[in-house]
């Protein structure tokens, strides 16, 4: 009985001393794309400027990042944006459509998300990130449409003004001349001095 007398003076003691209402615990709340580039981190949730891509698979990847011009290999047509680059373990960056974009161009078969994110995936990339212009972004809203189901890696749409930060961040480069060159047909791909980590829950 005296045992338990000094154990109850001690829980008082420990109750007395103790704040009148517990602090609610740190709720980490992860977002769903985050770029490092040598000037900083730069954090993203789906909104007005990244969405997911309704071709998207579930899934956390991370890796270096590299640019792949229109991720496009058409040997045939002596035209390989990723000649040179490599992309095992990398997250891609990559342009939407096909070069010009002209109806009659023999890799307009080729612009496919889904077609490029499947080959990448073969090549040991961990996630894609398409840059589209503004008009091309808010034409949907491809998380509304998202399954899952299409692709087996996570594949972002950006727009073209996010992507630019990056490049600019990492390269001193603008996307803009880079995008005119990669649509005449210049090797525009190369690594970036950045990383990215993307998140996309089922």
């Amino acid at each position: 009985m005296k045992i338990l007398h000094v154990l109850a003076a001690f829980v008082g003691c420990l109750c007395a001393g103790a704040p009148a209402s517990p602090a609610k615990p740190h709720i980490w709340v992860p977002h769903l794309l985050k770029i490092q580039t040598p000037k900083g981190s730069l954090v993203y949730d789906v909104g007005p400027d990244v969405d997911i891509s309704g071709y998207s698979g579930a899934g956390r990847a991370s890796g270096k990042l590299v640019f792949a011009g229109y991720g496009i290999q058409a040997k045939r047509d002596n035209h390989d944006d990723l000649a040179g680059l490599d992309v095992k373990g990398r997250v891609v960056l990559l342009l939407d459509g096909y070069p010009g974009e002209s109806a009659t161009s023999p890799l307009a078969h080729l612009q496919s998300v889904v077609a490029k994110a499947a080959m990448l995936r073969k090549l040991g990339a961990t996630a894609v990130i398409v840059t589209v212009t503004k008009a091309d972004f808010k034409k949907g809203t491809s998380a509304e449409r998202y399954s899952g189901s299409h692709a087996s890696l996570p594949v972002l749409r950006v727009r073209s003004t996010v992507a630019e930060q990056w490049i600019r961040e990492s390269t001193h480069g603008d996307l803009p001349t880079i995008w005119e060159n990669a649509d005449v047909g210049k090797h525009v791909s190369m690594p970036l001095k950045a990383s990215a980590s993307v998140l996309i829950e089922k």
